[in-house]
């Protein structure tokens, strides 16, 4: 009876509508306009469907803002979001373009925000690195069984794109799928469970080939050298360590050897080729106007940008590049809140593996990994819609957030390591 009471009691002190409450009403509301489609009028769906995402923006953002279970990078996320959206209001000549691009990101933080809650009750890479690996399996096998038959296309340059993505995207399954590879064979325990993460790295490199991607090509080389020199730097030695970096140098060998066989007919020997016969003017020119452009309407709206996606109808095009869109789509504001969530992520990492050892090291060996990819990823690329980045970074994040408290603790999951 006392229990019923103090429940009963508690009940009431409750309020009606929390902020999480009214965030569930007013997604579900959403929803259902949606899916009315054209029963409703064409004037009043468009405007109703902005004005309750506006209002679930605000809400996620305040409840977030409340909320200290969670992480500040997602917090900065979506006021980065609320920032764009708001200002593309004002600033936008399209303001529906940039609000549609808007919503796409706000997705994108709500995916970012179930992988770091999901990685702080369970701060374990594992999971995140396991699909990573299986993903770029998966593309490999599907592209050598059937190239016709299983949705594998090539583009006009004959460039092979697995399931009709985009042919970079293919390219950075890959370089991901390397990642995993690394980070399973040297977290795993015994010999046969490290040969099998390592053993695909070959068929990844090959792969990477017919996808033509010549940023990606730099990026695999740039994710093996900085996981071998982030190795080293926090200091996992012994046997196992020393065979993981032969058997490491010997899968990449034999991709080399592999691939010099189909080098002269794969996309990249022709893309490479173009660079060299150019001098490589080919697509740097592009980007070079590109980015000038990009700059140069940055310094005309210094503050607030021109509105997101607003850049194309200026550029014909995006800047392909996180630094440059971002600063002319959002200014000077967005781009620090944008910005300060790597930050934000690289301080955290840096503060919880500062004086551990055994597990907590090897995670910020291949956070730093991750952080020189990402930086190389951004100059040609968009990094805030991206799904690859965001899983990654909030398993990154969740992870860290996870064990922040707890340095010098055991942790029972864990324990393993120490045996």
């Amino acid at each position: 009876m006392p229990q019923t009471i103090r429940f009963g009691q508690s009940m009431q002190r409750r309020p009606a509508l929390t902020p999480a409450t009214v965030s569930k009403l007013i997604a579900l509301s959403l929803l259902l306009l949606a899916a009315s489609g054209s029963a409703l009028s064409q004037d009043f769906l468009p405007a109703a469907l902005k004005a309750l995402g506006g209002v679930l923006v605000a809400f996620i953002v305040y409840d977030l803002a409340k909320s200290g279970r969670v992480a500040t990078e997602v917090k900065l996320y979506f006021a980065f979001v609320l920032w764009a959206a708001l200002s593309a209001v004002v600033v936008a000549a399209d303001v529906d373009l940039a609000l549609r691009h808007a919503w796409t990101v706000l997705q994108t933080g709500v995916l970012f925000w179930a992988v770091a809650a999901a990685h702080r009750r369970q701060p374990d890479l594992r999971l995140v690195m396991s699909g990573l690996w299986a993903i770029g399996l998966f593309f490999a096998l599907l592209a050598w069984v059937d190239a016709d038959v299983l949705a594998t296309i090539r583009d006009e340059g004959g460039r092979m794109s697995v399931t009709g993505e985009n042919p970079n995207f293919t390219g950075q399954v890959f370089v991901f799928a390397v990642l995993g590879a690394l980070y399973l064979g040297e977290r795993a325990v015994r010999w046969s469970s490290t040969l099998l993460a390592l053993v695909p790295i070959p068929m990844f490199v090959f792969m990477l080939l017919f996808t033509g991607s010549r940023k990606m090509s730099v990026a695999v080389v740039i994710v093996v050298a900085v996981w071998l020199l982030a190795s080293e730097r926090v200091g996992l030695a012994g046997g196992r360590r020393a065979l993981l970096r032969v058997l490491l140098i010997l899968a990449i060998a034999t991709a080399g050897v592999v691939a010099s066989y189909a080098w002269d007919g794969s996309a990249m020997a022709e893309r490479w080729r173009a660079v060299e016969e150019t001098g490589g003017q080919a697509g740097l020119a592009t980007r070079e106007r590109l980015t000038e452009q990009g700059l140069r309407l940055f310094l005309e709206y210094p503050l607030a940008g021109v509105g997101f996606q607003n850049q194309m109808l200026t550029m014909g095009a995006v800047a392909h590049s996180d630094f440059v869109d971002v600063l002319a789509s959002t200014g000077l504001i967005g781009a620090l809140l944008y910005f300060s969530i790597y930050v934000a992520a690289f301080r955290r990492a840096r503060r919880v593996s500062r004086g551990t050892s055994g597990i907590e090291r090897l995670d910020w060996g291949a956070f730093l990994t991750f952080t020189a990819l990402l930086l190389w990823l951004m100059v040609g690329f968009s990094r805030y819609t991206d799904f690859y980045n965001i899983v990654v970074l909030g398993a990154f994040v969740g992870t860290f957030l996870g064990r922040e408290g707890r340095v010098g603790q055991p942790h029972r999951h864990l324990s393993w390591l120490r045996r």
